[in-house]
């Protein structure tokens, strides 16, 4: 979960204070991920973090006026984070999984936002 975190919170950074628009962002941080394997390819921990950093990236892809602050995208992460471990085992092979899972937190994300406000 920490990852998927980690992943929404770079590129949310990455696309606000940079010149890189969301999509460059989120390509950035996964391509940098994709080769944390090659530190120790041993590591059980190290071949699961480019997968969470990746669908965390979905999540820090969401624009100003969606996710107005970074505890938006931590929530979201978080939410993001609980369904990618509660999935991890099932959808192997299906295309859009981690689109859809931090699809799937920032609408809960938001809902939960305008409950409480």
């Amino acid at each position: 979960m920490i990852f998927v975190i980690a992943g929404a919170l770079l590129t949310n950074y990455l696309h606000l204070f940079t010149s890189l628009n969301s999509v460059l962002a989120a390509a950035l941080v996964g391509t940098i991920t994709s080769f944390l394997p090659n530190v120790n390819q041993k590591s059980k921990v190290l071949q699961n973090i480019p997968n969470a950093m990746y669908c965390g990236c979905f999540v820090g892809m969401s624009q100003k006026h969606v996710a107005i602050d970074y505890s938006f995208i931590i929530i979201a992460g978080i939410i993001a984070g609980i369904f990618y471990m509660l999935s991890k085992n099932l959808f192997h092979g299906v295309g859009g999984k981690l689109g859809t899972l931090a699809f799937g937190s920032v609408v809960i994300s938001s809902l939960l936002l305008l409950i409480i406000s």
